[in-house]
């Protein structure tokens, strides 16, 4: 397994979409005129549509009354290959644009004056691309539409927050381009309604602000950042929600993205609580200020261009605890006069269940949204796994203060197993079963906190197994028998690939042999 890029060999499912900070680059065009700056030629007729090319655009009109006219390209494609679809669409009412293996193809949401941004795994040869108009002596107009194979981990590639199609592994970098490995996360859900658009019913409260939506291209490369500034009311300057909208979760997190647009530092308040609950976030230099009393975790990260994600973990006293991001002046006072010019840019609200963030959540559609889990493992029989005796050697970090499970070998049950996972307070287990009885239990501690990258070693042989960290000296069972009968690897999962890990990957090396001590002190530090 040495040396291997851990995504040509696992076998990966999450059954939703999922966000990643990756490295991204893309091939060449596959539309031909895609920009119709004179003509409207490789576009086809679809159902009587008429095609035009008017001041550089394409425009779909209709007179045979079919609703379903439209112009359309056919592209051939590599199926289990990921493109990205992109148009710029005009209309003077709401139209679609649709893809898909047909001519029809799928729909993908009624649009205006906006731009389609589709990331899609092909899953024929051919991809059918279908712009369509509105009604009979009407029209809708195209601009922009292109194709292009998305590639990742390439040299030239540049870091974005990707939306990963379901199935599609993420490996996520920093800000700086370092690699952080493969992400596991568990399932989640975000409550907010409306997290890319601040603009929305779902943030009922305002306060001395105004609200653009759409104003700067947001960390996943689409302009859909809104603005939020303060007027010249000498006074505090919030946006929030009033709305209900908590599982009722003692622990959760509240996220966003947000950016400076001439004013620096802003404050998270939550409201409809007992205690101080409170955030300060300095957005030019990417610190944290003042911690409330009752927080339980804070962060921001750098995502680039600008850009931090800022988040506070809190314990609820109340069902609905309400969320309120406040604009402060320079000196970090809450009450001042803004310009009607001066403010902040915000994206990608989040609040979940849990202590720690978890990756973004897209949620647009005016209901929660639910990321499902991401499952990697792999068939033992793929990579010579030695029944007998052997050795792994894991560098990871975890999203929280807790690992979740780090991997398991396992026939597919906890009866026979080779497992190291964690709990609270930096407990990490290393565990041995066989035929249900455990062979070896080593509890132990090591620093285990959120974004601190770890090597782990672990070994196994009859009557000699154990565990080792960062290079530290070996904690050893010199007593048991070592299951034979072991038919998988769950990576960032536990032996049934649940209880997952939170947290990335960087590298996972198995070794066919029990390698010594001092080999594996090595490799760690």
């Amino acid at each position: 397994m040495a040396n291997v890029k851990a995504t040509d060999l696992i076998d990966f499912t999450r059954a939703s979409k999922g966000h990643a900070l990756a490295k991204v680059s893309y091939g060449d065009d596959l539309v031909t005129n895609g920009t119709f700056d004179s003509d409207t030629s490789n576009w086809g007729s679809h159902s009587g549509a008429v095609l035009s090319a008017v001041n550089g655009r394409l425009r779909v009109a209709g007179q045979s009354g079919d609703s379903a006219y439209a112009a359309k390209q056919d592209l051939i494609v590599e199926v289990g290959k990921l493109y990205q679809i992109k148009a710029d669409v005009f209309g003077p009412a709401a139209t679609s644009f649709r893809i898909g293996s047909t001519e029809r193809g799928t729909e993908y949401g009624n649009i205006i004056d906006s731009a389609v941004f589709i990331n899609v795994v092909a899953t024929t040869t051919l991809l059918s691309l279908t712009a369509y108009g509105l009604t009979a002596d009407s029209y809708a107009e195209y601009d922009n539409i292109s194709v292009k194979e998305v590639l990742f981990d390439q040299p030239n590639g540049t870091l974005q927050l990707f939306e990963h199609p379901e199935g599609i592994p993420r490996i996520e970098y920093d800000a700086d381009g370092n690699l952080l490995g493969l992400l596991i996360e568990e399932s989640r859900t975000n409550l907010v309604e409306s997290s890319e658009d601040i603009t929305d019913a779902w943030w009922s409260y305002a306060l001395n602000v105004t609200r653009t939506a759409d104003q700067a291209v947001s960390p996943d490369g689409r302009e859909t950042a809104d603005k939020v500034v303060a007027t010249s009311t000498n006074s505090t300057h919030s946006v929030g929600t009033a709305r209900s909208y908590s599982s009722g979760a003692a622990v959760e997190t509240f996220s966003f993205y947000a950016k400076p647009s001439g004013i620096n530092n802003i404050q998270v308040i939550l409201a409809n609580q007992t205690g101080n609950y409170s955030q300060v976030f300095n957005l030019s230099e990417g610190t944290l200020g003042t911690i409330g009393s009752g927080n339980i975790s804070q962060s921001i990260q750098d995502v680039g261009n600008g850009w931090y994600r800022c988040s506070m973990g809190y314990t609820s006293t109340k069902t609905n605890p309400y969320p309120t991001i406040r604009l402060l002046d320079d000196s970090f006072n809450s009450t001042f006069a803004g310009n009607d010019t001066d403010g902040i840019l915000l994206w990608g609200a989040q609040v979940e269940e849990g202590s720690f963030p978890t990756s973004y959540i897209k949620s647009n559609s005016g209901s929660t949204t639910t990321r499902s889990a991401d499952v990697a493992s792999i068939p033992v029989s793929d990579f010579g796994y030695n029944q007998s005796e052997g050795s792994m050697v894991v560098e990871a970090t975890c999203l929280g203060d807790v690992i979740g499970s780090l991997y398991a070998f396992s026939d597919g049950t906890s009866d026979n197993r080779i497992r190291i996972y964690g709990l609270s307070n930096n407990n990490v287990y290393f565990i041995v079963g066989d035929n249900n009885v455990n062979q070896a239990v080593i509890d132990s501690k090591f620093d285990s906190s959120a974004g601190t990258s770890f090597k782990i070693a672990s070994f196994y042989k009859q009557n000699d197994m154990g565990v080792l960290y960062d290079g530290g000296s070996a904690l050893v069972d010199t007593s048991g028998t070592i299951p034979d009968n072991i038919s998988q690897l769950g990576i960032g999962t536990g032996e049934a690939l649940t209880g997952y890990l939170n947290g990335h990957i960087k590298s996972i090396k198995y070794i066919p042999k029990r390698l010594s001590n001092a080999k594996l002190q090595e490799l760690t530090s």
